[in-house]
């Protein structure tokens, strides 16, 4: 133990363990937030028409074809708007 009025110093043995946890806890909520975060095809939808109506104009919509379980139009107004 330290004297009375000095605080006690870390041992290097307990830096390490702390800078483990700390490293550790990073990486998963890295790994986590990617994960969650990953790229799916379905997001690129709203660019994909975008560019077909820029460059063939509002007809492009017309040959665009929608899987059975799109959800385009419920979340496409909401992504242009971003």
């Amino acid at each position: 133990m330290g004297a009375p009025g000095r605080p006690r110093r870390r041992t290097l043995a307990e830096a390490g363990v702390w800078a483990a946890l700390v490293a550790a806890g990073l990486w998963v909520s890295l790994h986590q937030a990617l994960a969650a975060w990953r790229a799916d095809p379905d997001i690129y939808v709203p660019v994909a028409l975008w560019r077909g109506v820029r460059e063939h104009g509002l007809g492009f919509l017309a040959t665009w074809g929608h899987t059975d379980d799109n959800w385009v139009f419920s979340l496409l107004p909401l992504a242009s708007a971003v």
